[in-house]
């Protein structure tokens, strides 16, 4: 062997990539190596920075009348690369001023200067006083600003007046008799205020009324004030009338006071109370009756109706007048002796008068002892005429009436 072998040459692979140079730093070329581990490499060599290349700067802050304003340059390599430089600050430019405050008399005024560069910022300068003017001496006064120019003042008094009770009063005060300037000042005097007396009642109140009572100020008689006095209320007195027959009663309220007056306590009417009189015909064959009130002598003549029946407890016939008054029915009742003597014929009629054919009842009584005695016997008649009785002696014949059994003589 030993025959020679031929070379199997390089494999360059890039291993370390270029780095760029920059403004400030220095950079590097590409460093490649052989993989075929012969360890041979080329590049790397260095690559020198390229320094800044500035441009001709912008003003990044406006400078001001009082502050400085800033420049800024860029560096057209790397933009993060930036350097500064002041820019010269404007000063303040004043306008010609205005008046802000005028000069008087006695008193220096202002001018106001604004800045033409910032209208905020202003300064100011004071205007010289006038002084003042006066070219009519006698008044004693500035022409400008009317301050009294008075050197000598030649007092004079100025009246005051006295407090009332409402108002307020002022001293005495003095002035200048040649140019009118207060040299005293007059001093309020407080009101009096008022002084009210007791009062006195200048109306007189009523019953349902109220007065008046007035209260006048001691320290002015015009001043017054009034308040009103209770009513008194009334006083009333009665008067009872009484209740009449047919008339209410009531009774009457008078006031003492005023007189007003009211009825009240009303009373019905006590009505009429009658007592009745009779009066009968000689023959009890009516009777006539007057009622007369008791209390008022109302009078009313009544119609009366008559019966008579025999009461043969008492032996005698009893006639009763009935009438009626204010709706009761009032009676009289009289007991008569129709038998005067033993042996009395009485005979009862059925009718007012005899008629030619009647119904008689016939009574056959006997008076004996004082006591009747007797028994009836109805009998038929024709006419009073046919009856054949004679009176005479001791008989006495009685005709009554059918229904009041009253005599038919």
């Amino acid at each position: 062997g030993g025959a020679p072998i031929e070379a199997i040459g390089h494999d360059m692979q890039l291993t370390s990539a270029k780095v760029e140079a920059t403004c400030e730093n220095n950079g590097k070329e590409a460093v490649y190596t052989c993989a075929n581990n012969c360890g041979h490499t080329t590049g790397g060599a260095p690559i020198e920075a390229i320094g800044h290349d500035y441009d001709n700067g912008v003003v990044t802050t406006q400078p001001t009348c009082e502050a400085p304003g800033v420049k800024t340059f860029t560096c057209r390599n790397d933009s993060k690369h930036t350097y500064t430089e002041a820019v010269d600050m404007l000063g303040h430019k004043w306008d010609n001023g205005t008046v802000a405050h005028a000069a008087t008399c006695t008193e220096d005024g202002e001018m106001l200067y604004t800045c033409l560069n910032n209208s905020l910022h202003t300064r100011t300068a004071p205007i010289a006083a006038n002084g003042h003017k006066d070219e009519n001496p006698a008044d004693y006064k500035c022409d400008v600003c009317g301050t009294n120019l008075c050197a000598n003042h030649s007092a004079q008094t100025v009246p005051g007046y006295a407090a009332t009770c409402e108002t307020d009063g002022l001293t005495d005060g003095s002035k200048c008799s040649k140019c009118g300037e207060i040299l005293t000042a007059q001093q309020p005097i407080e009101a009096l205020g008022h002084d009210y007396n007791e009062g006195i009642v200048t109306t007189q109140p009523g019953c349902e009324t109220p007065g008046v009572k007035t209260f006048t100020c001691r320290n002015d008689g015009k001043h017054t004030y009034t308040e009103d006095v209770a009513p008194i209320g009334h006083s009333y007195q009665s008067v009872v009338t009484a209740p009449t027959c047919t008339a209410e009663g009531y009774t009457t309220y008078t006031c003492g006071n005023c007189g007003d007056s009211y009825e009240a306590d009303r009373k019905p009417a006590s009505g009429h109370t009658y007592w009745t009189q009779f009066s009968w015909q000689t023959d009890f064959s009516g009777a006539a009756a007057t009622a007369v009130c008791d209390g008022c002598n109302d009078t009313q003549q009544l119609t009366c109706t008559v019966t008579g029946a025999w009461d043969q407890i008492n032996g005698k016939m009893k006639f009763t007048a009935k009438a009626v008054v204010d709706g009761e029915t009032v009676t009289d009742v009289q007991y008569i002796h129709l038998l005067v003597s033993d042996n009395t014929l009485i005979i009862v009629n059925s009718a007012a008068q005899a008629e030619e054919s009647v119904e008689m009842v016939i009574m056959v009584a006997g008076y004996t002892n004082g006591k009747m005695n007797g028994c009836l016997v109805e009998k038929d008649i024709t006419g009073i005429t046919e009856i054949g009785l004679t009176v005479s002696g001791d008989l006495q014949v009685f005709f009554l009436h059918p229904d009041t059994y009253a005599p038919l003589f």
